[in-house]
């Protein structure tokens, strides 16, 4: 319970931080937004690889392998409102239209909202690389925790897996190579 309200803890301010009149005086709302849920997310990923490591160093604990797992997916969903903030906010997709005309029973405007802004979407992947690093980070980092909750070990029955972890070493380094590049 106290590792869910910990990893919790930052979504609450977020959310507070946006429905308040404060978001207003910060001069770039939602870059602010994308940097604190990419930052967290990154701050989670790299907490659950520090215990990945020192679970291989001391030995397996149940506790262990279980706020690794909180983690890592604590981790993908910080790392999934930075990627959908990045898509739905601040690449210019009119999410408020999309959303009427889906509403209304046009569901054909999410596509064409999607086809406006794609363009500018390739431009910017083209002129910024650390964003498609970012992004295979991510496809990484939900990979390896749909891999790592035991569903295809079980079905594969296999008795030593490491395939999820060495997905979760590799999303930590792109996602700090990511990190890196976005501030330089």
């Amino acid at each position: 319970m106290g590792v869910h309200l910990l990893c919790l803890a930052p979504l609450i301010w977020v959310v507070r931080f946006c429905i308040s009149p404060r978001v207003f005086l910060n001069p770039d709302p939602v870059k602010f937004i994308i940097n604190f849920t990419g930052n967290w997310g990154m701050c989670l990923l790299l907490v659950c690889i520090c215990l990945l490591v020192l679970g291989e160093l001391i030995g397996k604990d149940s506790r262990r392998i279980q706020i690794y797992r909180i983690t890592g997916l604590y981790a993908l969903l910080y790392a999934t409102l930075h990627v959908l903030t990045y898509f739905v906010i601040y690449s210019g997709y009119d999410f408020i239209v999309a959303f009427a005309g889906f509403h209304t029973g046009h569901p054909g405007v999410l596509v064409a909202e999607w086809d406006a802004i794609f363009p500018g979407v390739l431009d910017d992947f083209r002129k910024r690389q650390f964003l498609g690093i970012g992004l295979f980070g991510w496809a990484l980092l939900l990979l390896g925790s749909i891999t790592s909750q035991g569903l295809l070990e079980h079905a594969l029955h296999v008795k030593k897996w490491r395939y999820p972890y060495g997905l979760m070493y590799a999303a930590a380094i792109a996602a700090v190579i990511h990190f890196l590049a976005a501030w330089h």
